[in-house]
């Protein structure tokens, strides 16, 4: 026997999951321009990027650039399951597979590729696998909104808990929109907080992200973005020509 208001908190979760699941089919393609700060202690990066993806054919592209001297710091192209990167600064050009490919070991920015990588798409990052979903309708829970104001959010929470032990906490405004996911698992926490979101041709796309992971965070400030715009093929391919003299790293 179902417990009183039981039905109407699955009904809320799987609500709330479909939020996140429509905004994602929504976007196919995206290209975007941002300027990113990573901070991790007293040691501060800040590249300009490039994104552009391909969501239906599993296409991405993410460019990094020094931010004063506009120099090319990093290519990395992922086509379904292989990734290639390039490193400018090394000459070094890499292949491998996405389940090997570590971002930290190309860029020296410690957050989980896919979090990250989701995150710059825009998107709230789901994890795969055998999972229990369900929505915490008790009290009032809190998020940075908007400006850094602290709005009360209620029957807007979204709880993923995985056979592993992760929990995953995802916070909605009154308006049905993300603003808040929190990663959490036996060795660490990551927190994403989606700050602005702009009206992208009918979308509510996140424009200022932040990623904290312990010490370090991450912010990106989106400049330009284009949605559901056919993507060229030449962007997601590099000239042979363009990688002379580079040298081919394992």
């Amino acid at each position: 026997m179902r417990k009183p208001g039981a039905a109407a908190t699955e009904q809320s979760a799987e609500e709330l999951l479909g939020i996140i699941e429509a905004q994602d089919m929504s976007v196919k393609s995206m290209a975007g321009k941002s300027l990113v700060v990573y901070r991790d202690g007293d040691r501060v990066v800040s590249p300009k990027a490039t994104i552009a993806a391909d969501k239906e054919g599993v296409r991405y592209r993410l460019d990094l650039f020094d931010y004063v001297f506009n120099k090319h710091l990093m290519t990395l192209i992922r086509l379904g399951e292989q990734v290639s990167a390039i490193l400018y600064f090394k000459k070094e050009y890499r292949e491998l597979s996405y389940d090997d490919f570590r971002f930290e070991d190309l860029t020296q920015i410690t957050i989980p590729k896919d979090i990250l990588l989701s995150t710059m798409l825009g998107e709230v990052y789901l994890r795969g696998g055998e999972r229990k979903v369900y929505a915490d309708d008790e009290g009032a829970h809190y998020a940075e909104v908007g400006s850094g104001a602290r709005g009360a959010l209620k029957n807007r929470v979204l709880i993923i808990e995985a056979e592993s032990g992760s929990r995953d906490t995802i916070l909605f405004d009154d308006k049905g929109i993300p603003v808040e996911a929190r990663y959490s698992d036996d060795r660490e926490t990551h927190l994403v907080r989606f700050l602005k979101h702009k009206n992208i041709d009918g979308t509510e796309f996140p424009v200022k992200i932040t990623i904290e992971s312990g010490p370090r965070m991450l912010e990106i400030n989106f400049t330009e973005v284009k949605l559901n715009r056919i993507t060229p093929e030449n962007a997601f391919t590099i000239p042979d020509a363009s990688l002379q003299g580079f040298a081919r790293v394992e």
